[in-house]
């Protein structure tokens, strides 16, 4: 029985890891009865859901998606490079940071309440400050704080409010859009191999900052390090695989003091040796890279065909209703309406992280 139990649990892994390919889906939804468990999948998950992501944001708005690296490489007819850049970026990133462990006590220091308002309050003056139109970045940002913050309120009745903003503004905010796009360009063989390490280094200092500091997401993170260091698009394809790696492996050092900075790490009991979970990491990276690589002609011809988007949308909405109820639908649907917002006044979707920033902001602030 123990054998099959083991077996069992191990395929819920892989496949909650692979389920990546659908939009709005999160391992968070399930429980992992052992820690090895979660690590494989999340780590499968996150290798599998980047690229796709951007195939389902290339599609959503040509004008919005032409200044963000990954779409910009999409429309150039570069989607294989993009892909093999976030790779690359994804396992550099699991390296260094797993390096890193011997200095990992740095997250046992305690971040005073007032540092976290200040360093957020910085964080959203950026986001809207970075915009070439501050005062309908302004706006949008307004309009996501204060959806953000009856999302998050103690008398919501949505289960699962966290999930559910993101399931609104990222899932069904890209998919819908996309409906009303055409097929995408013809999928051309990866034939530049090479990849800058500016990009990887960068992205473990962008989940640094996750790590260690609250309600700041991987994309806020990235932002606050390219305000200092300029790179090109394919140094930030490869800067986003990186930190999404690095942020899970450095989320599992901040938990064995107390914080809790991803949903992985909540599933991990403190007891459990960090360095002991490595090598299922390796080992869901390099299954999850595989399987991606190969099945990824197959997604983009899927991703560019509209009914196939339409049929993303109809599964992110029950998705929605089903785990969550009627009323998380309809907020849901309000976070895809600002999604929808932000795109049609050309406006970067980073902003729509005030959502999530504001009630923390107001949950550390010093009164």
């Amino acid at each position: 029985m123990e054998i099959q139990y083991i077996v069992h649990s191990w395929i819920e892994s892989l496949l909650a890891g692979l389920l990546g390919i659908i939009p709005a889906y999160h391992p968070i939804l399930l429980s992992f009865s052992r820690p090895q468990f979660a690590v494989f999948a999340y780590f499968i998950y996150y290798v599998v859901s980047g690229p796709v992501s951007f195939l389902i944001g290339a599609y959503a708005s040509t004008i919005l998606f032409s200044r963000l690296a990954a779409h910009f490489l999409i429309a150039s007819g570069r989607s294989r490079r993009a892909v093999f850049l976030y790779l690359v970026g994804f396992l550099g990133g699991l390296l260094i940071s797993v390096l890193y462990y011997p200095v990992s006590g740095i997250f046992s220091a305690r971040v005073p309440s007032w540092f976290i308002f200040l360093l957020l309050s910085l964080a959203s003056l950026l986001l809207v400050l970075r915009s070439r139109r501050i005062l309908v970045a302004s706006l949008v940002f307004t309009l996501a704080a204060i959806w953000g913050v009856l999302l998050l309120s103690s008398v919501n009745p949505v289960r699962s409010p966290l999930q559910v903003g993101i399931s609104g503004i990222f899932g069904l905010g890209a998919v819908i859009p996309s409906l009303f796009s055409g097929r995408g360009s013809p999928l051309r063989p990866l034939h530049d191999t090479s990849f800058s390490l500016i990009g990887i280094v960068f992205g473990v200092l962008a989940a640094m900052l996750v790590a260690y500091f609250p309600a700041l997401s991987p994309a806020v993170a990235a932002m606050f390090i390219q305000l200092f260091v300029k790179m090109d698009s394919e140094s930030v394809v490869t800067a986003s695989g990186s930190t999404a790696s690095a942020a899970l492996v450095l989320s599992l050092y901040s938990r064995r003091y107390g914080m809790v900075r991803s949903a992985l790490a909540a599933n991990i009991p403190v007891s459990v040796s960090v360095i002991s979970l490595i090598p299922y990491a390796i080992a869901a990276t390099i299954l999850g890279a595989t399987f991606l690589w190969i099945v990824f002609p197959l997604l983009y011809r899927v991703y560019s065909m509209r009914c196939v988007r339409a049929l993303s949308a109809l599964f992110v909405a029950l998705f929605v209703l089903s785990f969550f109820g009627v009323p998380a639908l309809f907020a849901a649907f309000a976070g895809a309406a600002l999604s929808v917002l932000a795109r049609s006044l050309e406006v970067d979707q980073s902003v729509l992280m005030g959502f999530l920033m504001v009630p923390t902001m107001l949950y550390y602030a010093p009164v």
